[in-house]
C-alpha cells in the first residue's frame, strides 16, 4: 500500500502553474479568511461610577485610574481575543463603540469598569495572495497527492480482490 501510495504521489509532485494556484485559492479563500479586530486603549476603574465621572476630568483621566495588570493599549485584537481576555460583555460592548479619539464608556468587563478609546477596526478578510503563498501552496501540494493517491487507488483497484479476515 505505502509503496502504491508513493507511486502516486510522484504524479502530483508537479509544481503549479500561478494560475493553478491563485485559482485554488479564489477556490478556498474561506482558508485563508483574517478576523476581525480591533485596537484600542483601555483604563481600569473601581466602578461604574468612578468610571462616569472620570470622563468628565479632562485631561487627568489617566491618574483616576486604577492599576491592573492588562495591556493599557491592545492591538488588532481579535473578538475572541478581546473575550478572552476581558469577558464576553466587554467584546460585545466594545464593538458597539466606534472609532474615536476621546474616551468612551463606561464598559463592563470581568475586571471591573473601563473607559476605552477605539483607535482602529478592521472588517474580516481574506489574506492577500501575495502575503500567503507558501500557505497556499502548501496547501495545494496536500490536496494534490491526496487526491493522486484516491484517483490511483480507484483506478488499481478493479485489478485486485480485497480479503479481509474474519475474526
Amino acid at each position: 500500500i505505502q509503496k502504491m501510495q508513493f507511486i502516486a504521489e510522484q504524479e502530483a509532485e508537479l509544481a503549479p502553474t500561478e494560475e493553478e494556484l491563485r485559482a485554488y485559492y479564489t477556490a478556498n479563500s474561506e482558508k485563508y479568511e483574517l478576523p476581525s479586530s480591533v485596537s484600542f486603549e483601555q483604563l481600569q476603574f473601581q466602578s461604574h461610577d468612578s468610571a462616569s465621572s472620570a470622563l468628565s476630568a479632562g485631561e487627568s483621566i489617566t491618574v483616576l485610574a486604577v492599576s491592573s495588570m492588562q495591556s493599557r493599549i491592545n492591538v488588532r485584537q481579535s473578538p475572541l481575543q478581546v473575550a478572552s481576555t476581558f469577558g464576553r460583555e466587554f467584546a460585545r460592548s466594545l464593538n458597539n463603540h466606534e472609532v474615536a479619539s476621546d474616551w468612551q464608556g463606561p464598559i463592563k468587563s470581568t475586571f471591573g469598569w473601563h473607559l476605552v478609546k477605539v483607535l482602529e477596526k478592521h472588517s474580516a478578510s481574506v489574506a492577500p495572495f501575495i502575503d500567503i503563498r507558501a500557505t497556499v501552496l502548501s496547501d495545494y501540494s496536500y490536496e494534490a497527492r491526496v487526491q493522486a493517491q484516491a484517483d490511483f487507488i480507484e483506478q488499481v483497484r478493479p485489478n485486485y480482490d480485497i480479503v479481509r479476515k474474519e475474526e
